[in-house]
C-alpha cells in the first residue's frame, strides 16, 4: 500500500505561472469534447493571449476554463489560488486566512475571501470521504477456466473481466466506506469516483496500479474545477 503526495516540488514543476494554470483548466475541462458548441464543428480552439479565454478557430466563439468555478472573474493569480488549494490539501488543520495573506502576499481581505470559497466548497458535500481512505479494486464473481492461457495487455493488466465484475472501493479509516461495481478500473472510470467521494484533503493509500498515478493532481485541482 503506498502513500499518495504532492510535494511543493511537484507543484512548482506542474504549475509555474498563470498561464499554465489556465492551460491545465483548459485540458482537464475540455479533453472530452469532440466539437464547438456554437458552429458544430472539431474541436479546435486557440488562446487569446489577452484574457481568460480560449476561442474556436472556424467561428471564433470564446469558451473559458474558469467559468463555473470559484477562479471565475476573480482579478486574483490563478496560480495564487492553486497554490492556496495546494495548502488546504496538505493541512491537517486547515488554513487561516492570516497564514494565505503571509504565504501569498495578498491584502487580508482578498485572503480571506479565498479561504472562504475553498472551505465552502470542501465542506459542500457531507457524504464524501475524509481523514485517511484506502482505495482499492477487487473482481468478484465465478472461477475463469484455462486462466493462464489469456495474454495479460496494457488495458487489462491481467485484471480479466471474462467472468466477473469490477468493483471500486474507498474506505476511511474507521469511517465510511463507498464501494461501486464499475465496468472497468482504468483511470477513465477512477477519476470521477475519486472526484464525486473523497475530498480534497485527505491521505489517500493505494497499491501501485497504474490508474492511481494521476491521483495528486486529482486532488489537488480537479474537485474545485465543476462545482
Amino acid at each position: 500500500m503506498s502513500q499518495i503526495k504532492f510535494t511543493k516540488k511537484q507543484f512548482d514543476t506542474l504549475f509555474t505561472d498563470d498561464e499554465s494554470c489556465l492551460d491545465y483548466l483548459f485540458q482537464k475541462k475540455y479533453k472530452d469534447t469532440y466539437e464547438c458548441s456554437a458552429c458544430k464543428k472539431t474541436f479546435k480552439y486557440y488562446r487569446i493571449r489577452t484574457r481568460k479565454v480560449y476561442s474556436c478557430q472556424y467561428c471564433g466563439y470564446d469558451i473559458s476554463p474558469t467559468a463555473n468555478t470559484i477562479f471565475h472573474k476573480s482579478s486574483t493569480s490563478l496560480k495564487d489560488w492553486f497554490y492556496a488549494i495546494y495548502l488546504f490539501s496538505i493541512s491537517k488543520n486547515g488554513v487561516s486566512a492570516k497564514e494565505l495573506q503571509r504565504q501569498l502576499g495578498v491584502t487580508y481581505k482578498t485572503a480571506w475571501r479565498m479561504a472562504h470559497h475553498i472551505r465552502k466548497l470542501m465542506v459542500g458535500n457531507n457524504n464524501i470521504l475524509k481523514g485517511i481512505v484506502e482505495i482499492d479494486e477487487t473482481y468478484v464473481g465465478g472461477k475463469e477456466v484455462n486462466k493462464h492461457q489469456h495474454k495479460k495487455t496494457p488495458n487489462n493488466q491481467g485484471r480479466s473481466l471474462k467472468t466477473k465484475s469490477a468493483v471500486l472501493g474507498a474506505v476511511e479509516r474507521q469511517g465510511n466506506i463507498i464501494a461501486k461495481v464499475v465496468n472497468h478500473t482504468q483511470s477513465s472510470i477512477v477519476k470521477p469516483f475519486v472526484r464525486n467521494n473523497i475530498c480534497i484533503t485527505v491521505e489517500v493509500k493505494t497499491d501501485e496500479y497504474k490508474a492511481y498515478q494521476f491521483l495528486p493532481s486529482l486532488l489537488i485541482v480537479f474537485y474545485f474545477l465543476f462545482l
